[in-house]
């Protein structure tokens, strides 16, 4: 799978989905992720249809190619139920033609043995609509490579991946990205580019543009690379700026960084 190179909407998600699309756009890149937005998730299981539509036309009229959705297991309910919702995401995402369903794991640990099964329900039905679920790293049970690592082997489907999240991995325990990268080679396709600064006081923000922080990318690139990584989308998901407008700015910066970083890891 060739490299793309995109964003996610969360540094515009202040803005309407028109006009974060349209600052997207303004970087250079017709890739994007759908993460939350000022109304909250973008894209939900019981999203109508009608605004399914709009979302796609939306897309359409700007060339974009929508690569990730926000997944999420729902808790609250029944499983069956939990289960017919994600199917029912997967079904809106195939709409969308969205490629992956990014999911974010579980925190609470009276939700991970329902996640798990949830997750082994969802999968071939995603597969069969042409849709990959991938977990990040993201706290609770993805904190580190090699919890990933386990989530991926416990699911136990082909269809679930995983995209690594640098930043989340210095964010969370403040551990090496590059080192934990490789306890999950040869199960990354995609990527969250996200950098990560600890500050002097000891905690942690990644509201940092790519490059400004601490996250070795070329390493981390290198890293996943000669585990068999070869190519896939990888999304830049912050950016330094909380203004929009000075996002698009530094979101230009980072593409040409990141481009630059990937090139060098050969891809």
């Amino acid at each position: 799978m060739a490299s793309v190179l995109g964003f996610f909407n969360r540094p515009w998600s202040s803005l309407p989905l028109a006009e974060a699309l349209d600052s997207i756009v303004a970087t250079g890149t017709k890739y994007v992720g759908f993460l939350g937005s000022s109304r909250g998730v973008v894209l939900e299981w019981n999203t109508p249809w009608e605004e399914v539509e709009a979302m796609r036309a939306l897309l359409g009229e700007r060339g974009m190619q929508l690569r990730a959705v926000l997944a999420h297991v729902h808790f609250d309910v029944p499983e069956d139920e939990a289960i017919a919702r994600y199917r029912a995401l997967i079904d809106r995402a195939t709409a969308l033609d969205a490629g992956t369903l990014l999911e974010m794991g579980a925190h609470d640990p009276n939700h991970v043995e329902m996640y798990f099964r949830v997750m082994q329900a969802v999968c071939g039905y995603a597969q069969d609509h042409g849709l990959q679920i991938a977990v990040k790293p993201h706290g609770g049970i993805t904190s580190t490579g090699k919890e990933c690592a386990q989530v991926v082997e416990r699911v136990g489907h082909d269809n679930y991946r995983l995209w690594w999240d640098p930043g989340n991995i210095l964010y969370y325990k403040q551990l090496d990205p590059v080192a934990e990268a490789r306890h999950v080679q040869g199960l990354v396709t995609g990527v969250c580019v996200k950098d990560c600064l600890i500050r002097p006081d000891g905690s942690p923000t990644v509201d940092v543009t790519p490059g400004e922080g601490q996250v070795d990318f070329e390493g981390v690139f290198r890293t996943l690379v000669e585990g068999g990584f070869k190519g896939g989308p990888c999304l830049i998901e912050t950016l330094g700026p909380s203004d929009p407008q000075a996002a698009t700015e530094a979101g230009k910066v980072a593409l040409q960084f990141i481009s630059r970083v990937m090139a060098a890891a050969g891809l």
